[in-house]
């Protein structure tokens, strides 16, 4: 057995749908035999996953299943590899680098 990162897309569609449209990407593990079994499993838990929920508004929220968008095994070779990435844009700089510190050093505690 083998582990692999998974990338699954869901759609996100409140009340009619009539908004700037919404996706969430997770990054999930799954432990497979093979590349096709890793994407099974993953397809499998993202469809799983679709939901139907109210919001504050008593609108329906969606969460549809659009895909698996990509597969990445997991090896030896694999120390040190990115799995995600995002630019922020923030309002105070400082603000922002202290949260991060602080929270680093909360980690840091108890690792």
């Amino acid at each position: 057995m083998y582990w692999f990162i998974v990338k699954l897309v869901h759609r996100i569609v409140c009340g009619n749908g009539d908004h700037q449209p919404q996706f969430d990407e997770q990054l999930i593990m799954v432990q497979a035999s093979n590349l096709k079994d890793a994407y099974k499993k993953g397809y499998d838990i993202g469809k799983n996953a679709e939901t139907v929920f109210p919001n504050e508004q008593q609108q329906l929220v969606k969460w549809e299943f659009v895909n698996v968008a990509e597969i990445h095994s997991m090896n030896q070779e694999s120390d040190g590899i990115e799995l995600f990435s995002r630019i922020v844009e923030v309002h105070d700089a400082e603000a922002y680098c202290t949260v991060v510190n602080e929270t680093s050093v909360n980690l840091h505690l108890y690792a």
